[in-house]
């Protein structure tokens, strides 16, 4: 809770979501919409479709999360992140279970998140999105910095990384 108020957004590389609860409930888990000390479950649904919609995806607020399919469970765990509109946002391995077509909608979220001035933390081992995605990049090896670099325009064929 700390993190999220000092405006910190962690998407896990396994998700921490609440099988029982719909979509919006989820999303909107952390700061629920609420009128007079009680949670206002009808407006749960607005913020959890603006979220949604700015991934690029139609889920419905009041499904419950156990129904969905994988991938559609990690855009719930983004959407969360984006909910809490968050000026650094961590994501581990978001795109593992993601579609080519989700994983694009993803990096024009997280350019545009940049745009805005939010800082995004990617980590993946595939290289190629970070190349797509990323203006700064590195490499840790036993949890210290190996490398730190501009992300070249294409990748290479040889490398120098020790």
């Amino acid at each position: 809770m700390e993190a999220t108020r000092a405006g910190i957004g962690v998407v896990h590389q396994e998700r921490n979501l609440i099988p029982g609860f719909s979509v919006a409930e989820n999303i909107t888990l952390q700061n629920p919409p609420s009128h007079r000390g009680l949670v206002d479950r009808e407006a749960m649904t607005a913020p959890a479709v603006a979220c949604l919609a700015e991934l690029g995806v139609d889920l419905d607020p009041q499904q419950p999360v156990r129904e969905l399919s994988v991938a559609q469970q990690q855009l719930v765990e983004i959407a969360k992140a984006l909910y809490t509109e968050s000026r650094v946002l961590l994501l581990d391995e978001p795109t593992a279970s993601l579609s080519p077509q989700e994983t694009e909608r993803l990096f024009e979220v997280i350019r545009r998140l940049a745009a805005r001035g939010a800082c995004v933390v990617f980590v993946s081992h595939k290289l190629e999105e970070v190349f797509a995605v990323c203006d700064t990049v590195t490499v840790l090896r036993d949890g210290r910095s190996v490398l730190e670099s501009s992300p070249w325009p294409t990748t290479p064929t040889t490398t120098s990384w020790a």
